[in-house]
């Protein structure tokens, strides 16, 4: 067939850039390309807070890491996977505990990652379509993005590459070392992420249904060998410390309850009992709710398996109402919205040109994947291991719930394969073969529609609200409120009708002496602020703002749950610096103790005496609770050493007639009662103050005796708690 007019004109062109493709300089443009793109991120972010701000899992495994380079692993059983701190814990002792320092070595995995994908593409394409993987992997603005964030995500991709690389020739002859090199990769890898132990599976179960049964079972086994041979260490650690064979971590049930459950939606999604995202209080916070609905105390690894038998109950019982949702898990694991779990590709592109202006995203790959699939249809058996790879992080996400960060080691081998695909299109249009080129683009169609469907949700998934409030909740915790309001109103001008975020800034605007701007924030989110010290957050329930229990009346009138006060406090306690500790934490004891709960009352009141050592009122309710709990003696102790610095405290006088009394010293008594009675008569206003006090629980029930220091028609004692 003849040559086209159109086809004439472009075939020199054609030449000419393939000619200058295939240039060996060419590869060495792309390595300077990719280190440019990659430090050029690694500087823009140094000095803002992704590098000097970490949240959630970055903060715990850097603290992990820490605490692993001065004292080793501990002896607790970990609530999540602990080989990525325990890398990062290696490299902060032989180096520097930086996070920076972490980023840039992640971006030298990166390269070794690159490399060895490259290796592997250059056995299934052409050398021109292997350029091109490489251009799209260096224009591909999630890599720098993962480097720079102290996650375990670009560790994973660089193991399962390895692992690859070193399986690629499965049901060949291949030497046994290969395979277990093979296996320990991936072994590594699941202690950073159990979602390989699904790909150790999905090989055996191919191995026994291949008609390779024998060879594939054989060499199988030694993949299992060394994936076994990282792993044991670690089982035999745990077995030490529990007692009991725990792979790597206990947090698998709670994984799979998060995403399979009445409301699940998906993705990762707080339940109502959790009072903060942050490891260590997400395990307790787990194990608190499984041992309120077993009705018993649970451990870590019986609550494991209280969620997972939760999340079965619920599969099992809701049919329609799973499939559904995985439906909808489908949807988003083939999405070009990067989910977040912790920091958001949102808010680091805000930050990092290179991330912003990167051309290439999860969409496009996703794209031209389906034609790369097209390409090497015939060569199915040569990327298969590639394929039953593709399908384990699927089903990982079906499985639990989707996450850019569980989807990424997805990435290099889509590049790949959309590099095929383009360069299978590009091909058939300059050779005229118009059905193959037409055929190829039809493939693009699913791929497309798959990955750039949205809606309101994957829109909201897209905001970096989240980012800037935790960066606030941290900066608060580490001493630095300026830079938590800073945060703060960012996170407002985003979502301005976020009550946590309202609340929050509240908080952080008192205690930094901002009353009138706290008041201006409480009144925002329809509650009345508090007018003298942070307790009246708490504990004001003779005011005209409280009811009986302490529930805080909005402008509205409507009450305000107090377990979502105390649960705002249990951050905020989390969160404080050192010299705010005390006074959130006498905050949340005084609420405790208008509660009755005294036993857990007394607790963070002792923690915030030990900070705080002549706080009166720390003292009082610490007496107090003695009082209640018939604890006499070491009542009137701490009721002396208050008077000892504060001589005319009204509470702390009351409490000391009625502590004398009770330890049956009764001239001592009648001394005090008679200096109470000359006081009231002497000062109209400490008169005064004894009836406030006299309407407000002290503990115990005033007798007559003591109501007769003031008139007794303005007293109406409140009694005990």
């Amino acid at each position: 067939m003849a040559k086209s007019k159109s086809a004439e004109v472009l075939t020199p062109i054609f030449d000419v850039v393939r000619k200058v493709w295939s240039h060996p300089r060419v590869l060495t443009l792309l390595w300077i390309l990719w280190a440019f793109t990659r430090w050029g991120h690694l500087l823009a972010i140094r000095s803002t807070a992704i590098v000097n701000v970490l949240t959630v899992d970055a903060l715990h495994y850097h603290e992990f890491a820490k605490s692993f380079a001065d004292h080793g692993w501990g002896n607790d059983v970990w609530f999540m996977n602990p080989g990525y701190p325990t890398f990062v814990g290696i490299l902060y002792w032989l180096v520097t505990a930086s996070p920076l320092f972490i980023m840039f070595f992640q971006t030298l995995l990166e390269a070794l990652a690159l490399y060895l994908t490259m290796s592997v593409g250059r056995r299934l394409l052409p050398e021109s379509a292997v350029r091109l993987a490489f251009l799209f992997w260096v224009a591909y603005s999630p890599f720098p993005y993962y480097d720079g964030t102290i996650l375990t995500t670009t560790v994973i991709v660089t193991l399962t590459v390895a692992a690859i690389y070193y399986l690629y020739d499965l049901g060949k002859v291949i030497p046994w070392w290969k395979l277990a090199l093979g296996g320990a990769f991936i072994g590594g890898a699941i202690l950073c992420r159990p979602i390989p132990l699904l790909f150790l599976l999905f090989l055996f179960i191919f191995a026994i249904l291949s008609k390779q049964r024998k060879i594939l079972l054989k060499q199988v086994g030694w993949v299992f060998a060394g994936a076994l041979f990282i792993l044991l260490p670690f089982l035999a650690r745990n077995y030490m410390v529990a007692g009991r064979l725990t792979l790597t971590q206990t947090s698998g049930g709670m994984v799979l309850w998060v995403g399979n459950h009445a409301g699940a939606d998906g993705i990762y999604d707080e339940p109502s009992f959790l009072t903060s995202a942050e490891p260590e209080q997400e395990e307790a916070d787990y194990r608190a709710e499984a041992s309120r609905q077993a009705g018993h105390n649970l451990t870590s690894d019986e609550a494991s398996t209280f969620w997972t038998k939760q999340a079965l109950s619920w599969i099992i019982s809701h049919p329609a109402d799973y499939f559904a949702l995985e439906w909808h898990k489908l949807l988003w694991v083939g999405n070009r919205t990067e989910q977040p779990n912790n920091i958001s590709y949102y808010v680091v592109s805000e930050y990092s040109g290179f991330v912003r202006n990167l051309p290439l995203g999860w969409g496009w790959i996703m794209t031209f994947a389906g034609a790369g699939i097209l390409a090497l249809l015939k060569q199915w058996r040569d990327w298969r291991w590639i394929g039953l790879f593709l399908l384990t992080i699927v089903a990982a996400n079906l499985i639990f719930y989707t996450a850019s960060e569980y989807r990424f080691p997805m990435v290099p081998w889509l590049i790949l394969l959309a590099a095929a695909g383009f360069h299978f299109i590009v091909r058939k249009v300059f050779l005229q073969n118009s059905d193959h080129a037409m055929l190829g683009v039809m493939c693009l169609v699913p791929g497309f529609l798959w990955s750039h469907y949205d809606n309101r949700f994957l829109a909201d998934l897209r905001s970096p609200f989240m980012d800037h409030f935790n960066w606030a909740q941290v900066s608060y915790r580490q001493g630095k409120p300026f830079d938590a309001l800073e945060y703060y109103h960012k996170a407002l001008a985003i979502d301005p009708f976020s009550y946590e975020a309202h609340y929050q800034l509240a908080c952080v605007y008192y205690e930094m002496g901002f009353a009138d701007l706290s008041r201006q924030e409480f009144t925002r989110i329809g509650m009345t602020g508090p007018d003298e010290d942070p307790s009246s957050l708490v504990d004001n329930e003779t005011s005209d703002s409280t009811n009986a229990q302490g529930a805080v009346h909005d402008t509205t009138k409507h009450y305000i749950d107090p377990l979502q006060k105390e649960a705002a406090l249990r951050k905020l306690v989390r969160e404080s610096g050192d010299n705010d500790k005390p006074r959130v934490l006498l905050s949340l004891g005084a609420l405790l103790q208008n509660r009755g709960n005294l036993t857990e009352a007394k607790q963070f009141l002792l923690q915030a005496e030990k900070l705080d050592t002549n706080h009166s009122e720390i003292a009082i309710r610490i007496a107090q609770i003695d009082l209640q709990q018939n604890a006499y003696d070491s009542a009137l102790v701490r009721v002396e050493q208050v008077l000892g610095y504060e001589a005319d405290n009204v509470t702390a006088n009351l409490l000391k007639y009625h502590l004398l009394q009770k330890l049956g010293k009764s001239s001592e008594a009648n001394e005090q009662l008679k200096w109470l009675q000359d006081r009231a008569d002497k000062d109209p206003h400490w008169s005064q103050i004894v009836q406030q006090q006299l309407k407000k629980p002290l503990g115990f029930t005033p007798g007559p005796e003591i109501q007769r220091i003031v008139p007794v028609d303005t007293v109406k004692p409140n009694g005990n708690w």
